[in-house]
Formats: structure tokens, sequence, C-alpha cells
């Protein structure tokens, strides 16, 4: 069983955990360079209190207390902009099971509520999965491929939403 929640304060320890127990390559793909995870973890961590963001933690219930294994952010692009950039980080175990999507379509309905209209994200040309994501999530996405990664856009639109599935379920 995972649920889905804004974070809050009150995560820094599990924040810390789930950025413990991710693989190098898991934070490279997500930051674009290989980064320490002190320096993860204050990227991430900025999503608690800034304005201009929302950030999205899904929980696993299989572990006692329960565990972060993903962790979503839109950052809005300025103040009253109607777009953000947004990121995905899912524990390797993870992977491939929903979570991406799932936190995609949470965190457009929490966007809407703060006046934001429009995703956008650069994926690394390697990063298969999330490029999958977005091309699977409902959205109408644009793509533009650079040298380095594709840039999507889309709009998040109530009307392109699909009905919600099962949440993601645990690797045994």
């Amino acid at each position: 069983m995972v649920s889905i929640r804004r974070m809050t304060k009150d995560d820094q320890s599990l924040l810390e955990e789930f950025l413990g127990r991710l693989s190098d390559s898991s934070l490279a793909v997500r930051f674009f360079a290989p980064v320490p995870r002190s320096t993860a973890f204050v990227e991430l961590w900025k999503g608690v209190s800034a304005p201009d963001r929302v950030a999205l933690v899904m929980l696993t219930e299989r572990r006692d207390p329960p565990a972060i294994i993903a962790h979503a952010e839109a950052v809005r692009d300025g103040s009253r902009s109607p777009g953000a950039e947004v990121a995905f980080l899912v524990e390797d175990a993870y992977q491939g099971h929903g979570c991406a999507t799932l936190l995609l379509w949470r965190l457009a309905r929490a966007a809407r509520t703060v006046g934001i209209r429009e995703f956008h994200a650069a994926v690394l040309m390697e990063n298969d999965q999330m490029l999958e994501v977005f091309r699977g999530c409902g959205y109408p996405i644009e793509e533009w491929w650079g040298p380095d990664a594709v840039q999507v856009t889309f709009p998040i639109s109530e009307r392109f939403e699909p009905a919600f599935p099962r949440p993601p379920s645990d690797p045994a």
C-alpha cells in the first residue's frame, strides 16, 4: 500500500533515508550530473516551504515507520507564471511500477490549485522510462529534441486528466 501527500517539515529524516537508498545513477539522471546526496537533499528540501514549489512524496506503508519511495516537484517559472518545471525521483526498486505517472497526475491537481496551467521538463535522452511516463500520461505533450535532452511541454487541464488507476503496488 502506498500513499501520496505534500512533503512537510516533518519529512526531513525520511527524505535523508530515501536519498540514501537511491543509486548514484538515479540521482545523476534526476540532476543531469553526479551529485552528492547532501546537494540532492538541499535541492529537494526547498520544496517544503518555497512559495514557488509544490512538492509531493509517495510513501510505502510496508515499512515501519512508512518510508518515502518517490518524490515529485513542480517549480513555478515565475511568481505569477502559469508554467512550472516538473521533476521526479523514484527509488530504484519502485521504478517501472507507475509511481511517476500517479505522482504526475496528483502534482497536476495540486499545481492547478495555485494557478499553474502548464508543465515542462527536460529529460535526458537515455531516460526512456521518464519519456514514456510523459508520452503516456494522458496530457497532449509537445517534444523538442536537443543534443542531450528532450524538452516536453503540456497543459495540465482537467479535461485531459485520465481517471486514476489503482495505486502502484510494492514490489515484493
